[in-house]
Order: structure tokens, then sequence, then C-alpha cells
């Protein structure tokens, strides 16, 4: 209603601004600018007059005749320019624009009293909406209570069912339906597929090279002639009174289904690759006086004495350096042979 009386208004006061034509403030400054242009273009022709007898004479060059021209003719517009503005005030607006002007104004007035019929309608509407309010209302909380038992339905639902925390194979007998239970009772024994693991003792000696993580090859006592891949997952940080041992838990990576919790299992780890090591028995490997290492070698017929390096040295075992792989090295009756002694040489194993 506000918005069609403040249109009504404003389509008025511009037909009254049409009608009452031009202000006479504007009048007199169109007339001022008329006098004001016909000044400058009597000027401008006197000029134009003078300049050319001068030229005609030889006193100026016709240059300057050509430019008083151009500035005499932009006089005259601006004279020609000045009346026509001076007519336009004194014969007012358009009798188009003052029609159109009314017609607004028309249109307006029809806004105004559509509103004012629209507001006297939304009276008699009132009681309606609030009717209609309320019923909606009523309607919202008959679907916030279903939705309230749906819940609570759907909660009902998930306590009667039990699920396992994680997938496996069932052991041994589990609780029979209908059986009524205690809380905290077992009802199922599962043993789980993933995250097969067990537990290994590593000597003191190694268990500052053990790190979580690393890689293990696993064989299985009870599959014979397999091996399945594995990884440390952690390292007991307190060793054993007996034998100094600490444990270590090492999990399958995908333990296949014949591993069953019991059997018994072993694994070995890589702590460290050499290419083209020599490996002896440690017992092939002496010292000499003075503490360096040893190792008797056979030349022909003769046992010669060979300086070696000890390198990694694992069980009976024992890596060295210093030797070539064609070298023959004594494994037998070694501590008994002395630089150049004589000897026979035989297959390990077979009789002298």
């Amino acid at each position: 209603m506000r918005s069609a009386q403040a249109r009504l208004r404003s389509a008025q006061a511009n037909l009254a601004k049409l009608r009452s034509g031009a202000r006479p403030q504007e009048r007199l400054q169109a007339q001022a600018q008329v006098t004001s242009a016909k000044a400058n273009l009597d000027t401008q022709t006197k000029q134009l007059e003078r300049i050319r007898n001068l030229v005609q004479q030889g006193a100026l060059a016709g240059s300057q005749l050509d430019t008083q021209q151009a500035t005499y003719e932009s006089a005259r517009t601006t004279y020609e320019n000045a009346v026509q503005n001076l007519a336009l005030v004194r014969e007012g607006n358009r009798s188009e624009d003052i029609a159109a002007a009314q017609e607004q104004v028309r249109s307006a007035q029809e806004d105004v009293n559509t509103a004012r019929a629209n507001r006297e309608l939304d009276a008699s509407y009132a009681d309606q909406v609030a009717n209609a309010q309320a019923q909606v209302q009523a309607a919202k909380a008959q679907i916030q209570s279903a939705q309230a038992a749906v819940a609570q339905a759907r909660e009902n639902l998930a306590d009667a069912t039990v699920r396992a925390p994680f997938s496996g194979k069932v052991s041994g007998r589990p609780v029979q339906a209908g059986t009524v239970v205690g809380p905290g009772t077992a009802i199922v024994r599962l043993v789980g597929t993933q995250g097969v693991y067990f537990e290994g003792d590593v000597p003191s000696e190694l268990v500052n090279q053990i790190r979580s993580g690393q890689s293990v090859a696993i064989s299985v006592d009870a599959i014979p002639g397999r091996t399945f891949p594995g990884s440390v997952r952690t390292v007991g940080a307190l060793g054993s009174t007996v034998g100094r041992l600490f444990s270590a838990r090492i999990a399958f990576l995908g333990a296949p289904a014949e591993v069953r919790p019991g059997m018994f299992a072993r694994g070995s780890i890589v702590l460290r690759t050499i290419p083209n090591a020599i490996v002896l028995p440690s017992t092939a490997v002496l010292k000499d006086e003075s503490g360096s290492n040893y190792v008797m070698v056979a030349e022909g017929s003769k046992a010669r004495k060979q300086k070696v390096g000890v390198g990694f040295v694992q069980g009976i075992e024992t890596q060295v350096t210093g030797l070539s792989t064609t070298t023959s090295v004594i494994v037998q009756g070694q501590n008994n042979l002395v630089d150049g002694a004589k000897i026979k040489v035989v297959a390990l194993g077979a009789k002298p």
C-alpha cells in the first residue's frame, strides 16, 4: 500500500512539472546565451571582413583568412543553437510528454486502489491463515513423534543383533539361540583370520639389530616346505633371566587358512647382506700368537698359513675376507698343522 502511494505521488509531481514548463530562471538563462552568442557572432563577422580586406591588399597571408573563416562559422553555429534552445524553452514541454505523464498518474492511482482492496481482503483472511498455521504446527508435532518412534524401533533392532568385531571362524560350540545368558557371558569363540602372529625369542646379542617393520620369512612346522611373509611388530624391552632372550612379536602378512592357533612357527630375518661373501666353519678360523686371524689352505701337497680378515659371525659360521673362491681351506685337523707341513687332500667326510 505504501509503495503504491509513493509511486502515485511521484507520478503526480512529474505531471505538474511538465505542465508548468520551464522556470523563469531557465528562460532568462536561455535568453542570455542568445545575446552572448549574437555579440560574439557580430565580433567575428567584423573580424572576418577586416582580415579579408587585408588579405586582398596583400598585408596578411591567406591562411589567416581561412582560420578566421572557421572561427566565424563556429560562432554562427553557436548562435543558431542558442536561438533554437530559447525557442524550445519558450514553447514548453510537448503535449505527448504531458499525456504520457497523465497516463502514469492514472496507472499509479489504479495501483493504489488495488493495494487498498487487497489490504481489506487480508484482514478477512487473517483467521484462515491462523487456522492453517495451527494445523501445520500440529502436523510437524506428529512427524516428530513418528520419527522418535522409528528411531526407538531401530535402536531396539540394533540391540537385538550381535555383530562380531572382526571376521574369522567359530571355534567350539556357540551358545544356542533362545538361551538366556547373563551380562558378560561369552556366546561364541571367534578365531580371526587377520592379525595372526607368533611370539619368537631373539638372543641378546642380536636384539639391537631387530626393528619394527623388518621383513620376516616364516616357516610353520606343521606345513613343511613352505614359507610365509611376515613382519616384526614389536620387540620386548626386557629379556628373560634364563638365556637372556627377548620376546619379539611376528605378524603374518595374509596368513593362509592352513595356519591355525597353537602351531609352532619360526622366523628368519635378514640382518645384513654381503655380496659374494666367503663363509667358513668358525672352527677353521685360527689365531696366531699376535692375535691375527688365519686359516690353513692346501697348496698341492703342503699346508700354507693364510691370513684372513673376520667379518660377520653367526653361530658356527664365520664370514672371512682375503681368500678367493678357488682357495681350498682345510677344515679338519688344521689345529695340528704348521706352515709348510705335508698334507694329503681328501674329500670332506671321506676316510684318509
